[in-house]
């Protein structure tokens, strides 16, 4: 089985920019676009003048082609290289396989000598004098010499008459399936293109998304901070509150002390007052009964007045007092009231902030896992897309 289709033998000298382009529209004209060629076209690029160690792989490379393609050209018909290549393919090949280029020069067969008129102008090797009992087949390209391209309609159509030969196949229904191929690419372009806009707004609508989300995300985090930072500052408010509440017991505690020390005082202070106006009763009476001694006990009597006088005066201040502490511990207790209160309102908003903390979570949470199945959903229609 040959492993080339077609060998290309030409001159580096002049021909190497036409012998790149006719082996790149010959392999790929009429390709299936899943292929990478539709034949395999063998061109030497080496310069064989300068590695003549390089014949043997050239001779493996003829006697494995199906088709000799020469570009003719003076410098090709001065080349012992290209005459070597032909004389190796006329031996050992079929010379109906021998399909010519013409790049330059003059081509003219005579039916009467059945060859080609060999003139200076004839641009083909001496080796090919004599061989060719029928006129080949060959194709004109002197004018793509020097501008042979693959988007070059009138060098493609040239170049399709050695493509459908080496194919067997004839030239329009080449060049017409050439014509669906590229139809079919570019409707598999345009697909592509299709399909990358699509592929490219849902990437876009799952950022928007995933941005939204982060954002929605960040909110809510910053809500969360923001009644953790509130709880924080109530935290700190209901332990001050705390404070002040044992600072009021400690003082209850010590008004409590006083006004027992107090009521004490003022008990001792009405015995001492009972005391004395018994002692100046008492002194009254023997002022009244006693003659010369009447004197003494009036002086008493006087003395016991004014000290029972003093200690009405006392016992009135420590009543009064008596009356200051019990002010003062009713206002305590009222105090200590509101600050229970207090405490039980800011434990309450306590619990309801955690509660709402709670709830914020467990929102946040099924957000961002419902946001995170539906891009798991998308990516999956967009693989099957």
């Amino acid at each position: 089985m040959a492993t080339y289709d077609a060998f290309i033998s030409y001159s580096h000298a002049k021909d190497k920019h036409i012998a790149t382009a006719l082996q790149s529209a010959i392999q790929t004209l009429g390709k299936p676009w899943y292929q990478r060629r539709a034949l395999r076209v063998f061109r030497d690029d080496a310069s064989l003048s300068a590695t003549p160690q390089l014949w043997p792989s050239i001779e493996q490379a003829l006697s494995e082609s199906r088709y000799l393609i020469l570009l003719a050209s003076p410098e090709a018909a001065a080349s012992p290289w290209v005459a070597r290549e032909l004389l190796y393919w006329l031996d050992h090949k079929r010379v109906e396989t021998l399909l010519i280029a013409m790049t330059d020069g003059e081509l003219v067969w005579n039916d009467d000598a059945n060859d080609f008129s060999w003139t200076e102008a004839t641009p083909l090797p001496a080796v090919l004098a004599g061989r060719m009992a029928t006129e080949p087949r060959w194709v004109d390209l002197r004018r793509h010499r020097s501008s042979a391209a693959r988007d070059d309609s009138s060098f493609i159509d040239l170049a399709a008459e050695f493509a459908a030969t080496i194919r067997g196949i004839p030239k329009d229904d080449l060049l017409s399936q050439e014509v669906r191929q590229q139809r079919r690419v570019l409707r598999l372009a345009w697909t592509a293109v299709g399909s990358l806009l699509v592929l490219a707004s849902l990437a876009g609508h799952q950022w928007k998304l995933m941005t939204a989300a982060e954002r929605t995300a960040a909110q809510q985090k910053q809500v969360v901070e923001e009644q953790r930072e509130e709880v924080t500052g109530k935290d700190y408010a209901l332990s001050r509150l705390n404070t002040l509440i044992g600072e009021l017991n400690e003082l209850l505690t010590l008004e409590k002390k006083g006004r027992f020390s107090a009521e004490e005082e003022v008990a001792t202070l009405r015995s001492s007052l009972m005391a004395t106006e018994t002692e100046r009763d008492r002194y009254r009476g023997l002022y009244q009964r006693a003659g010369p001694g009447a004197a003494d006990a009036q002086r008493r009597v006087t003395e016991l007045s004014g000290q029972l006088d003093a200690e009405k005066r006392t016992t009135a201040r420590a009543l009064a007092q008596n009356e200051v502490l019990t002010q003062q511990i009713a206002a305590l207790r009222r105090q200590l009231s509101t600050s229970q209160a207090a405490i039980e309102a800011a434990e309450k908003k306590e619990l309801e902030a955690q509660q709402r903390i709670e709830d914020l979570g467990q929102r946040l949470n099924a957000a961002l896992d419902q946001r995170v199945r539906e891009l798991q959903s998308n990516a999956k229609r967009s693989s099957k897309q």
